[in-house]
């Protein structure tokens, strides 16, 4: 464990994964920073690194690789939509990682404003659009596919959308907007089910 994952720097993502922990339908993994036993952390931080190199010569962002040391990632699956992040993008297991963009999350409404739609989420490691930021690919956006539009964002400006600087910012406003980030309906509909 050779991040300095700070308190400061945990403090958001611990309370937005506590707010995120109270939603219907929600999965949320551990990472290897809640595990005791040696040699499965040795066995994590193995992942961990391995996945650092794969991205090289980029860097993953510190908050993400904190967010995966603690919480490897999670799945909210509701009648109304899924919400996958982390895990298997953040070991780079059949995730696109194009021109300096990982991707991190998936999103897609059952019932949205598009109907079935969904949203690509990546990580911006290599600055082209803003360092560091999350953007979302929309399905019902015009686009050749998200694998072009991570190749060259400048020639389809109009088929992505800056979410949020940060992965911390984005995680907040997930939480914030019950996992729906204002595209799709919210958890609370499927009270009583």
């Amino acid at each position: 464990m050779n991040l300095e994952c700070s308190e400061d720097l945990m403090r958001p993502i611990h309370q937005a994964c506590a707010h995120i922990q109270t939603f219907p339908g929600i999965w949320m993994d551990r990472g290897l920073r809640q595990f005791t036993n040696p040699t499965l952390q040795n066995q994590l931080q193995e992942r961990s690194d391995g996945f650092r190199r794969w991205l090289n010569p980029y860097n993953i962002t510190l908050d993400f690789q904190c967010f995966f040391e603690w919480y490897a990632g999670f799945v909210i699956n509701t009648r109304n939509y899924i919400w996958a992040v982390g895990s298997q993008y953040a070991l780079g297991i059949n995730v696109p990682f194009v021109n300096g963009f990982l991707q991190v999350s998936h999103l897609e409404g059952i019932m949205s404003k598009e109907e079935g739609g969904y949203i690509e989420i990546f990580l911006d490691l290599g600055g082209v659009i803003a360092q560091d930021s999350v953007i979302g690919i929309p399905s019902w956006a015009p686009q050749p596919s998200e694998i072009a539009v991570v190749s060259n964002p400048e020639q389809h400006q109009d088929s992505w959308i800056l979410m949020a600087s940060s992965f911390t910012e984005w995680l907040e406003l997930g939480a914030a907007t019950g996992g729906t980030f204002g595209y799709f309906l919210p958890p609370m509909a499927d009270a009583g089910d």
